[in-house]
């Protein structure tokens, strides 16, 4: 949400999907930079925009996240988010992890990387995905292989 938010995408992602739903522990990674006194404007946006809403997991669940984070090598938030996928109700995770969103699918949950947005938003003609992956690239600084590939950059 962070390189969204970053990239000034907020509006176009609450247009498209309303509201993203994410874990307490992955509001409180997205608020860290405040707690330790650094300048984060993207997070002001981020509670501006209330685009999030926080899904609380009970108990067994941030257990099984645990256990799934360590089992397959992936972020604690990833996890989360697979555990809430499982539960049901959500139909696509994002992450801006291709590694982690192999593991996800291998796990039967449906995840697409940022770049896979961009060009879901192409299809729905909202934006082209090669200024979807410029403005995370050049305003977000996110710089994985796919964003660079897309772009024609090293």
């Amino acid at each position: 949400m962070i390189f969204i938010a970053k990239a000034d995408l907020l509006p176009t992602f609450k247009k498209v999907y309303g509201k993203l739903f994410i874990t307490a522990f992955v509001m409180k990674e997205i608020m860290r930079p405040l707690e330790l006194k650094f300048a984060a404007p993207e997070i002001d946006k981020i509670t501006k925009s209330k685009i999030s809403c926080i899904e609380n997991l009970l108990p067994k669940e941030i257990i099984e996240a645990k256990k799934i984070a360590a089992a397959n090598g992936i972020g604690k938030g990833e996890a989360e988010s697979a555990v809430l996928f499982k539960r049901g109700g959500y139909d696509t995770i994002i992450v801006a992890d291709v590694r982690a969103q192999r593991k996800l699918r291998e796990m039967g949950v449906y995840a697409v990387d940022l770049v896979d947005v961009g060009f879901y938003l192409a299809k729905r003609n909202i934006m082209n995905p090669r200024v979807f992956a410029l403005r995370l690239y050049e305003t977000a600084h996110y710089r994985s292989q796919r964003v660079r590939d897309l772009l024609g950059r090293p």
